[in-house]
């Protein structure tokens, strides 16, 4: 087998694990502006989105800010981009998708055991505020912090959140699921490119390894024989 069809080959698996993810959000449908001037802010329902692109056909997006201040709250479709910035006081945000129809969604489908957050900008020396993701199922609800991870990236970078760090969380049956800062630092922006869920990367990998482990032994056989 040549080193060619082995490459084409270990590719269609790790890209066959990439495709099965499921999108929560790629915020590439629904444009959207708000501008929040309180704390009770603005709160915008867009229904009937595709769903391909955002989980349910439904988001839920609502900014604000402390009293004084003001923040932005975009979602650019052709872009595929939601940004926040907390312009001139502490900020907050809320994604949120069934909360208007329960999702009834099975997130541990094609193998997928945990999220991914793809932020393409966070502003660097962001150290404060609470950011976390929240699931509701039909066994019960959980919250995962993950301000730490986002305060590790200092820039772009990927949050991976391990579905079992979700107690109590039916994964077969979600209902709702939603992403929340409170408290995001005046003059901060934060850029999220998509949310979803991903398969175990090991699995890939193994199943990769193991082909190239067989064919190259016996791409090393053929070459003994030639040579003896």
């Amino acid at each position: 087998m040549s080193i060619r069809i082995l490459l084409i080959g270990v590719s269609t698996i790790l890209l066959s694990d990439i495709a099965s993810a499921l999108v929560i959000d790629n915020f590439g449908d629904g444009d959207l502006s708000l501008t929040a001037f309180s704390l009770s802010g603005e709160t915008a329902i867009q229904g009937g989105l595709d769903t391909s692109s955002v989980v349910g056909g439904v988001r839920r997006a609502h900014a604000g800010t402390l009293s004084g201040g003001n923040a932005t709250l975009d979602i650019d479709s052709t872009g595929e981009l939601f940004e926040f910035h907390a312009v001139s006081s502490f900020g907050y945000f809320n994604l949120a998708y069934g909360t208007e129809a329960p999702l009834h969604v099975d997130l541990s489908a094609d193998g997928a055991d945990a999220f991914e957050l793809d932020f393409t900008h966070v502003t660097p020396g962001l150290f404060r505020g609470t950011y976390s993701m929240n699931l509701g199922s039909s066994s019960g609800s959980a919250v995962r912090y993950f301000a730490q991870e986002l305060f590790a990236l200092n820039g772009p970078g990927i949050v991976r959140i391990p579905f079992s760090d979700f107690p109590n969380v039916d994964f077969t049956e979600v209902l709702e699921i939603s992403v929340n800062a409170v408290r995001v630092e005046p003059g901060y922006e934060i850029s999220l490119g998509s949310i979803r869920t991903v398969p175990e990367p090991a699995s890939a990998c193994i199943v990769a390894l193991a082909i190239v482990g067989v064919c190259l032994k016996r791409h090393t056989s053929c070459i003994t024989r030639r040579c003896s």
